[in-house]
């Protein structure tokens, strides 16, 4: 049973979504789909990617990913390809590029006129797919792979300055920050994590329960991103933190 994950902006109150897996299924029937999110922020590529570099690698081999954010571009074509066994099909955008460091596969564009829906065409090619087509005779082979830039913390010999990229349904502020640039430019330093004009964070906690109920913690999650959360509460709301905004490091001598 060939295995779809879905991570859109197409929020659950309109038909989107829906239509989307209508398609899927009419085209596919067996498959099962797993909706990663669709509560993506409108146009917000660097979250989708976010979501999507978190989850993919935890899908079996086989498995097809559609990453469909639309960002203010038009025309943006559909994209496909294979890495590591694993399908990735979207708009052209530049989400891919945020996932995958260095994208050293063939990358194939779903070229010519659409005369259905894009969720039509998608469900045809994983179709294709499915039923043994090379990419190569359902798509069209590109080079012009739309890419954009990570934002990367600024790093300075005694400081980080990170930026929020995701607040989840718990209020945890995720941070760009990772535990390996974190550990490396900090040399066991003591250390001030400051936002906003709270008091700062002086230690990692080891968990969302090291601490006192209410408290501003910061931790490292599973994926080795640094976290602002209040232990038992909404560290956005409590802390008034907003996606974009600046977390400001301290090392002292």
């Amino acid at each position: 049973m060939a295995i779809v994950t879905l991570i859109s902006d197409f929020g659950t109150k309109d038909y989107y979504s829906g239509a989307m897996k209508g398609n899927l299924l009419s085209l596919n029937p067996g498959i099962q789909i797993i909706d990663i999110t669709h509560e993506i922020e409108s146009h917000n590529i660097i979250e989708a990617a976010w979501v999507l570099r978190n989850i993919h690698k935890t899908f079996p081999p086989g498995s097809f990913h559609i990453a469909y954010v639309k960002n203010h571009e038009l025309n943006q074509p559909l994209i496909v390809f294979k890495l590591e066994h694993r399908y990735y099909i979207g708009p052209n955008n530049g989400l891919f590029s945020l996932v995958f460091d260095n994208l050293n596969s063939e990358v194939f564009e779903m070229s010519g006129q659409m005369v259905q829906s894009p969720f039509y065409h998608i469900s045809e090619l994983i179709h294709n797919i499915r039923t043994g087509t090379p990419l190569a005779e359902c798509t069209a082979k590109t080079t012009k792979l739309v890419t954009r830039l990570n934002i990367q913390p600024i790093v300075q010999e005694n400081q980080i300055r990170a930026s929020i990229i995701h607040i989840d349904k718990y209020g945890n502020v995720i941070v760009n920050l990772d535990k390996t640039l974190f550990d490396t430019i900090r040399k066991e330093r003591p250390f001030k994590i400051y936002f906003k004009h709270s008091d700062p964070i002086t230690r990692i906690s080891s968990s969302y329960a090291d601490g006192t109920v209410g408290e501003p913690i910061s931790i490292f999650n599973m994926h080795g991103n640094m976290v602002i959360a209040t232990i038992m509460g909404n560290a956005a709301e409590e802390l008034g933190l907003n996606k974009d905004e600046t977390i400001q490091i301290i090392f002292e001598e």
